[in-house]
């Protein structure tokens, strides 16, 4: 599979680019792509993880909507997380 990351709507080359991949690759390319956000380039050199300092910036959304498209398309499996009687969260593969 292939994701297209860093990806700026408005460049006519980047534009380009995704037509090309989803011509040549058809269904190997995501549909969800990632889009440029500074805040992304920051977190990963800091050690962070995009979702660390801001669930709503571009970058969070962006992968978040990665996940979902991988889990929709059966490629990973989906889990949920249950809380036990002490608080704790446990993460267990759905259904």
């Amino acid at each position: 599979m292939f994701l297209l990351t860093n990806v700026h709507g408005r460049k006519k080359v980047h534009r380009q680019y995704a037509n090309y991949m989803r011509k040549e690759y058809g269904r190997l390319v995501m549909d969800t792509v990632v889009r440029t956000c500074a805040s992304v380039a920051v977190e990963c050199h800091g050690g962070k993880t995009v979702f660390d300092n801001n669930m709503n910036s571009r970058g969070a959304k962006d992968y978040s909507a990665v996940v979902d498209e991988l889990i929709r398309n059966e490629v990973v499996p989906a889990y949920k997380t249950k809380t036990d009687s002490e608080g704790q969260e446990t993460i267990h593969l759905s259904g």
